[in-house]
């Protein structure tokens, strides 16, 4: 019976160990992005919510 060897087998494991990091990172990059936009809408929803009658100025 042969042996195969296992070198090959580990590389692909690997790539596709690396492949998978960087995709979590890629998504982990990209969620920080979206709370950030998130936010920054909020804020300007919360900004233009103060002007009541429409003119640009705080109404509060």
């Amino acid at each position: 019976m042969k042996h195969l060897k296992m070198e090959p087998v580990t590389n692909a494991v690997d790539v596709v160990e690396s492949m998978r990091r960087i995709a979590l990172q890629e998504m982990n990059r990209k969620d920080r992005e979206i709370d950030g936009l998130n936010e920054q809408l909020e804020v300007e929803r919360y900004q233009d919510d103060d002007d009541i009658d429409g003119d640009g100025t705080d109404d509060s």
